[in-house]
Parts: C-alpha cells; structure tokens; sequence
C-alpha cells in the first residue's frame, strides 16, 4: 500500500464492509452458532477498517519529521491491540466455531500457518505502545527519539503483518461460513 488513493479506496471498501457486516450481524442471529459466527465477522472487519482508516490518516496526512513520528502511535496501539486480540481470543473462537462445524482439524491447521506471517513482530514496538498511544509523559520525548531510529518503510513493514494476518483470518473465518454445521 503505497498511494493515498490506494489507501482510500481500502479504507473505503473497509467501512463499507462493516456497514455491511453491522447490518448482517443485526439481522441473523437466530442461533448460537450464527450470532458467533457474526460476532467474529464484525470483530475481523472492525479490526481491519480501523487500521485502513489509521494508514490512509497516516499517508494523507502532509505532517513531516517528529510529526509523522507521533502521528504513528495509534497504528501501534491499534496493531498491538489487534495482534493480541487475535492471538488470545479470535483464535480460541475460530476454533470453537470449527469444532462445532466438525471442521477442527482443518482451521487448526490454517491458524498455524497464519503464525508464518510474522505479524508478531509489531511486538518490538511495545514500548512505543505503552507510552506513546494517548499519553502524555516525560518519557514519550524519549521513546520519540528512541523509535526515530527506525525508518517509516520497516515501520509499515512490521506493522502491517498485521493486516494482512487479519485478512487471512478473515478467509478462514469464511471458510468455516461455507461449511454446513455437524449436526
């Protein structure tokens, strides 16, 4: 992702997505199973469309230098956040759904691969993350000058293993949409 107007039309195409997803979830939870199943749906959209809005801020934004350096915290703060929601509860949920669809094996599987992405890497940006995303502290000049180091291409690099893990959740969650329920 390069352009602004790339970046627009993403995050475009991604608040449509969750206007759509908003709808469906509002609509079609009659079962258990389908209010899980749209609850992860809405959860992997949001997730998606609140970093394409936070890069298309972050590319359409003409702030230079130490500006564009502050301007990043809320795509940490919001990978870290999404990395971590992942890895601890949409996971568990994925295959908890599969369970119940008899298809465990099959996501088990699709989940580990998801682990070559490397999206774990935004976790080098911890500190960054601590201090940087909404607070206001001594020590945010320090970790200013600290992540000054890191060049904004390896930045969008790391974190944006983020994004494409979350859209490759996003295809197992539609794979186990298309598998009928074991009943």
């Amino acid at each position: 992702m390069n352009t602004v107007d790339e970046l627009k039309e993403v995050y475009e195409s991604s608040a449509k997505m969750l206007e759509e997803v908003r709808d469906e979830y509002k609509e079609l939870l009659e079962s258990e199973d389908k209010k899980d199943f749209y609850t992860l749906k809405y959860m992997g959209i949001l997730i998606y469309n609140d970093l394409a809005r936070e890069y298309y801020n972050l590319e359409s934004n003409p702030t230079l230098n130490t500006s564009k350096l502050v301007a990043i915290s809320p795509i940490i703060h919001k990978s870290f956040e999404a990395q971590y929601w992942y890895k601890q509860k949409g996971n568990k949920k994925l295959r908890e759904l599969s369970d119940r669809r008899g298809i465990m094996k099959e996501v088990d599987s699709r989940i580990r691969k998801l682990k070559s992405i490397n999206a774990t890497r935004i976790e080098k940006y911890k500190n960054y993350r601590d201090k940087m995303a909404g607070h206001y502290d001594i020590d945010r000049i320090e970790l200013i000058e600290a992540i000054s180091s890191i060049t904004l291409d390896q930045f969008k690099e790391d974190t944006q293993r983020v994004i494409i893990y979350g859209n490759e959740w996003l295809g197992i969650l539609k794979y186990i949409g298309s598998v009928q329920k074991n009943t």
